[in-house]
């Protein structure tokens, strides 16, 4: 078998186990069936893990619903009550998946430690998502410091 440069078309022809990537970076290099597999691997682990996230909140985004309820279940086992408000979102945002998975993961892990950090007894994570004027929504909010001990 001839390697063949990723522009070249008769690329469609190869079993994706025998594709040869020429780049500056990795002149001539071979995705062999060990990578492959490895990474159909660590797709069905992703997979598996995404099936046992426990499901708190369904917002009509897969997205969204993964990411968020994998938090809001730590937040649980951390003793911190969660409210729900609303949990409607579209199935898709203009933005990446990565990009939004980043942002809201930020907000709820700072909203999880300021709750651990605080000396309330009782903490709590009251979120609301929403759209409104074609606007997609989120808000957290999470009790006040106690400033009277500082």
């Amino acid at each position: 078998m001839t390697p063949m440069s990723i522009s070249d078309p008769r690329q469609r022809k190869l079993p994706l186990c025998a594709m040869t990537c020429k780049t500056p970076e990795y002149p001539g290099r071979t995705t062999g069936r060990g990578q492959i597999a490895r990474a159909k691997n660590y797709i069905a682990e992703v997979t598996e893990k995404a099936k046992q996230i426990p499901k708190i909140l369904n917002t009509g985004n897969y997205i969204l619903d993964i990411t968020l309820n994998s938090r809001l279940s730590e937040a649980l086992e951390r003793g911190i009550q969660v409210d729900i408000i609303r949990a409607d979102a579209p199935p898709s945002l203009p933005m990446k998946d990565t990009d939004l998975s980043s942002i809201l993961l930020n907000a709820l892990d700072n909203a999880i430690r300021a709750c651990n950090d605080s000396s309330n007894k009782n903490p709590w994570i009251r979120l609301d998502l929403h759209t409104k004027n074609n606007s997609f929504i989120y808000h957290w909010k999470i009790p006040p410091r106690n400033r009277g001990s500082e």
